[in-house]
């Protein structure tokens, strides 16, 4: 019986524990059976680049294909990879796609089986596919894609350690993507970050942060504002901060609206057209730390867009048609895309 195994993960980025398992899926062992094809999903091929996702789709997949023609070149014809994007706040339009991946390449008579291991609360997708055979393997711990990319980073690749995790191909791709502008960005990004956390370690219980974000319709019309500052820099997103310590979280949403977005309603008129505020808090939604947010959805019933004007945090400030937003998800800061398309209901390019 012909086999399909799936192997799904962001390969952020990819490394020998990773290889392994392509190797050990194709060539088969005394403990797990041997797949006649792979295919690799590559997971966050949708999101724009962070510290976190630092490679697109595309650089991902050629990065994997020059390792596999370097260190097994007679596995890659058997290899197929295909993009899956993030469905942050709809798991179970997660399962879909990742179900339609699957159908598109799967042949009449092929079994399907997921490769992977569990190794913490980031490998709970495993149990999303209970109609499919699993093959575990061994997982190998010390092997750490965030190390990884905290030493490339950090100028730190060279650590003996860390560079023989890395498939000598997936270095030299890394020390050539250092010439990059993009690679400064994401320098400039991950410094940031650590300063910040840094400040935070000495507290004697992790920090949990609560911040707004304003929702803003108008004549089928989002109002959007990028970030003038990291993280996120140059990103779309929602106006929206911390709350005050001693601050209403309705207030707290109407304040950093009207500082970031300069928006020319009074206090009074946008509390009364505040419709509804919910909570957002997925446990990675943002690059800082953990954090919960608060959206406060304003529906505007106007027929011309009220005039806005950056400012604050804000480097610009922009009414975006709502129609526009499924090309968005390359462009949007931390999860505000995802809310986006949670609350208004659109659909992403790949699902239409």
């Amino acid at each position: 019986m012909a086999t399909l195994g799936f192997l799904i993960g962001r390969f952020q980025v990819f490394h020998k524990a990773h290889l392994f398992l392509v190797q050990e899926a194709l060539l088969g062992s005394k403990s797990h059976p041997r797949c006649d094809r792979l295919l690799i999903l590559i997971g966050s091929s949708c999101r724009a680049r962070s510290v976190k996702n630092p490679f697109s789709f595309d650089e991902r997949k050629d990065m994997m294909q020059r390792a596999l023609y370097q260190e097994a070149p007679e596995l890659i014809d058997r290899v197929i990879f295909a993009p899956v994007e993030d469905q942050m706040y709809d798991e179970p339009q997660w399962v879909v796609c990742v179900h339609a991946e699957i159908q598109k390449v799967l042949q009449q008579g092929e079994t399907p089986v997921l490769i992977g291991h569990e190794k913490d609360a980031s490998s709970d997708y495993l149990k999303l596919f209970p109609e499919y055979v699993r093959a575990e393997y061994p997982h190998i711990p010390e092997i750490n894609a965030t190390e990884i990319r905290e030493a490339w980073l950090s100028q730190t690749l060279e650590n003996s350690r860390i560079c023989a995790w890395i498939p000598r191909s997936i270095y030299e791709d890394l020390r050539s993507f250092e010439k990059d502008l993009t690679y400064l960005l994401l320098k400039t990004e991950f410094e940031f970050l650590k300063q910040y956390r840094d400040a935070w370690a000495q507290s004697p219980y992790p920090p949990i942060f609560v911040t707004v974000d304003a929702l803003v319709l108008c004549n089928e019309h989002v109002l959007l504002i990028q970030r003038g500052h990291q993280p996120g820099i140059g990103l779309w997103a929602m106006p929206g901060g911390f709350l005050e310590p001693q601050e209403w979280v309705y207030r707290g949403i109407i304040r950093e609206l009207k500082e970031e977005t300069q928006l020319e309603l009074s206090i009074t008129v946008l509390t009364a057209l505040l419709r509804e505020v919910r909570v957002f808090d997925h446990p990675d939604r943002a690059q800082v730390g953990r954090a919960i947010t608060h959206v406060g959805r304003f529906e505007l019933p106007y027929l011309t867009l009220p005039k806005v004007k950056a400012h604050d945090d804000a480097q610009s400030a922009s009414w975006i048609p709502i129609a526009s937003l499924p090309m968005f998800s390359k462009l949007m800061h931390d999860d505000h895309y995802y809310i986006l398309k949670k609350l208004l209901g659109f659909k992403s390019l790949d699902e239409r």
